[in-house]
């Protein structure tokens, strides 16, 4: 039953297109860690290659994907049906599988945004109605939203930087506002304090001084430049004045949204308002894609949520994105995707730029009709 189940989903999924192909299994660690984020290190499995460098197991089809679109197609629209193993540790608390089937769309190049975020989650939901006609539910998201606000909101250094470089995680979010808006902070350093007044040559010789005088082992994962640079920032967070309290309160209140669709964006139209953003484009896309929705699958919209501070997904996510479940296994979606434009630029340092969006499936969660 499992492999006519994969061959259904392969349908479903060629229906947008594209081309089947292979992608290679280990992975350059650096980059996967770079574009998924350091918290998944623990769910990585790490390999060495002949000339020393690090690799990985891929966690998931999209990076891998994403390599290969920069290798071959680069600055064209492609569209790539994959199918594949994917390698992830799970907490000792829970019995997951730690090698598992994806099938999935990865769709790169020019694009019109909202028919493409469309095409792709009725291709997955299609997927998941193959099974037995269990009740579906739907969680949406945005992974640009909270980077948007807080880009938009005029706040002053070293905060803005500080909090964007964690807005993709609620919970480190949370805690560095909480940092940030703490009027009592330790006091910095007098080497700190000295730092600040030196440029990053000059800063960076005075830590290899220091170093070198207190006889200290940095490792491998930093050196003098990377301290000079996390000891200013450090200082200057010390030092500067603590944000107005109100706008932690208003992004923790952004962070707790999870209602249907349409209450849920004028709450967060409602809470931009109070920072003196106007969400009403951002609104509008949302809107479209809603409509589009509900006209090819009437009532879809009943057993779905927006949810504003959702966790667990890989950082590289800068826009829509979805997870489908049966309504009584939240904890394990049979389908995953969105919209992640920003990744082929972080790839290349920002050399080049292509819009971008997939989904994968996990057939083994989808349960079988007979």
């Amino acid at each position: 039953m499992g492999q006519s189940k994969n061959i259904k989903i392969r349908e479903i999924l060629a229906g947008s297109g594209g081309e089947w192909v292979n992608l290679p299994s280990l992975l350059p660690a650096s980059i996967v860690l770079e574009m998924a984020g350091e918290s998944l290190r623990s769910r990585l499995y790490f390999a060495m290659s002949p000339d020393g460098e690090e690799l990985c197991l891929r966690a998931d089809l999209t990076i891998a994907a994403a390599l290969k679109y920069l290798n071959e197609a680069k600055n064209t629209a492609v569209t790539y049906l994959c199918e594949g193993t994917v390698f992830r540790a799970s907490p000792a608390h829970e019995n997951r599988a730690v090698e598992f089937n994806q099938i999935g769309i990865e769709k790169f190049g020019p694009q019109d945004e909202i028919a493409v975020d469309v095409e792709v989650f009725l291709a997955a939901l299609g997927t998941a109605q193959t099974g037995k006609k269990n009740e579906l539910a739907i969680e949406f998201s945005d992974g640009g939203l909270i980077p948007k606000l807080l880009d938009g909101a005029h706040i002053p250094e070293p905060w803005n930087q500080y909090l964007l470089d964690v807005a993709k995680s609620p919970q480190a979010l949370r805690r560095a506002l909480a940092f940030a808006c703490n009027p009592k902070k330790p006091p910095p350093t007098e080497l700190g304090m000295s730092l600040l007044k030196l440029d990053d040559d000059a800063a960076t010789a005075e830590v290899q001084k220091f170093i070198e005088n207190a006889d200290f082992q940095t490792g491998f994962a930093r050196g003098p430049r990377e301290i000079a640079q996390r000891m200013k920032a450090s200082t200057q967070r010390a030092i500067a004045t603590p944000l107005d309290i109100k706008f932690s309160r208003a992004i923790d209140e952004l962070l707790a949204i999870d209602d249907f669709p349409v209450p849920a964006i004028a709450k967060i139209k409602n809470i931009a308002k109070q920072l003196n953003e106007d969400l009403s484009n951002w609104a509008d896309a949302w809107a479209k894609r809603l409509k589009l929705m509900e006209k090819a699958t009437p009532g879809i919209m009943e057993n779905t949520k927006i949810i504003v501070g959702k966790s667990g997904r890989f950082e590289y996510y800068s826009g829509f994105n979805f997870d489908i479940f049966y309504s009584n296994q939240r904890e394990t979606p049979i389908a995953s995707g969105g919209r992640y434009d920003g990744l082929i630029a972080a790839l290349t340092k920002g050399r080049s730029q292509a819009q971008a969006m997939g989904v994968v499936i996990r057939p083994e969660r989808i349960v079988d009709t007979q």
